[in-house]
């Protein structure tokens, strides 16, 4: 019961944190959309290349991270507490943030990693995201205007557990820099909407700011 709670939350941590439902590779959603026919294909290949702005939205979320996922598998079903950490750092030359995760303890522990990203191309974030709880490697987007520190993806993804595929989409605040809160919404089979994880993500005390 343990093991399975802890698989229906790894992907509300992160997405993520950036949290994110993504859909899994091979399911007809490709980790990049690709280009519309009229797009200019002699862009500044530099300036696509090289992190900017959207990039350094996302510095608040760099560090180390205590974790608390309050989860529900159902509407009217049962909460379960799971803590964990999470830690990011930027890779590549700043042009990847690289988050990894740890949930649980024992057999029912579960560990995650993630790519996020901002693709200059295309204008928007991009994460890749795998984990223990499951083989498929799920791709997904989001937004993030500039200043506001809430993210929103929307996406599906497919239970670990049950290998339904379930819609639904985030919400991850960090407008405060010590606190973040992600809030995953789904629907289930009936086409209810429910809050399904909120995860509470506290910057370690010990990490130097």
């Amino acid at each position: 019961m343990a093991h399975r709670a802890t698989t229906l939350v790894v992907t509300a941590i992160g997405a993520y944190l950036l949290g994110r439902l993504g859909t899994p590779v091979g399911e007809g959603v490709a980790c990049s959309a690709a280009p519309p026919p009229d797009s200019a294909p002699l862009r500044d290949a530099e300036a696509i290349a090289t992190p900017g702005a959207h990039h350094h939205e996302l510095d608040g979320l760099v560090g180390t991270w205590n974790a608390e996922v309050t989860v529900r598998s159902m509407v009217d079903g049962p909460a379960t507490l799971i803590r964990g950490t999470v830690n990011r750092a930027w890779v590549l030359g700043g042009r990847f943030l690289r988050e990894t995760t740890v949930l649980g303890e024992g057999e029912a522990r579960v560990e995650q990693l993630a790519y996020i990203g901002f693709d200059n191309f295309d204008g928007q974030y991009q994460v890749v995201r795998m984990d223990t709880a499951s083989t498929a490697m799920r791709c997904g987007t989001g937004t993030l205007h500039p200043g506001e520190r809430v993210m929103h993806v929307t996406g599906g993804r497919r239970d670990p557990a049950t290998g339904r595929l379930v819609n639904g989409w985030t919400k991850l605040d960090s407008s405060d820099p010590e606190r973040h809160v992600l809030i995953e919404y789904q629907t289930d089979e009936q086409g209810r909407t429910f809050r399904a994880a909120e995860t509470v993500l506290t910057r370690a005390a010990t990490q130097p700011r």
